[in-house]
């Protein structure tokens, strides 16, 4: 007689163009590493906008910089009081 195993459960990754997320990925990690991308965009922007101050342009990223900046606040903010 045949022993009936069943199949493993499957995991459905969230890809994205450069990335896949795994599904298990916990929300507390999930913002952990939200927010370590975060700053690591805004000191790149950053260090770009202060390489090329007074070119056109440079203040639409300056205002990306704001936004990325404000949102790791946001994320660093909600996993202090997790």
């Amino acid at each position: 007689m045949k022993k009936i195993v069943p199949d493993p459960p499957s995991l459905k990754l969230f890809n994205t163009l450069y990335s896949s997320i795994h599904p298990e990925l916990i929300p507390p990690e999930a913002l952990a590493v939200a927010s370590e991308m975060l700053l690591g965009i805004s000191e790149v922007v950053g260090e770009y906008c202060r390489a090329h101050t007074g070119e056109p342009g440079v203040h639409m990223l300056t205002n990306a910089v704001h936004s990325a900046d404000t949102v790791h606040a946001l994320i660093e903010h909600a996993l202090e009081r997790m």
